[in-house]
């Protein structure tokens, strides 16, 4: 499965099989929207973090992702209502 799969599948523990031991998952909600202040490191603890942003209703099952190019890399834009609220880009090795 891959991560875009993975992340808008709904069902996040298979997001944990696509990352690697060491990833890294960076935020920045722009001044606009609450983020994580500091990057997550280690594939557990993202996990964890998108398990509680789900829990608070901004999971997969309240967005429309859409695939996309985010800074040269794959990605998705994530809509709710027809507006953008995230957009999630991947980086892979």
């Amino acid at each position: 499965m891959s991560a875009f799969a993975a992340a808008a599948s709904g069902d996040i523990k298979p997001l944990e099989s696509v990352l690697a031991k060491d990833a890294v998952l960076y935020s920045d909600g722009g001044g606009r929207v609450a983020a994580a202040t500091r990057p997550i490191f280690g594939r557990e603890r993202i996990v964890r973090f998108v398990e509680g942003v789900t829990r608070k209703g901004f999971g997969p099952a309240s967005l429309e992702f859409r695939p996309s190019s985010i800074n040269g890399l794959g990605g998705a834009v994530l809509l709710a209502g027809g507006r953008v609220v995230q957009t999630l880009a991947f980086e892979t090795r």
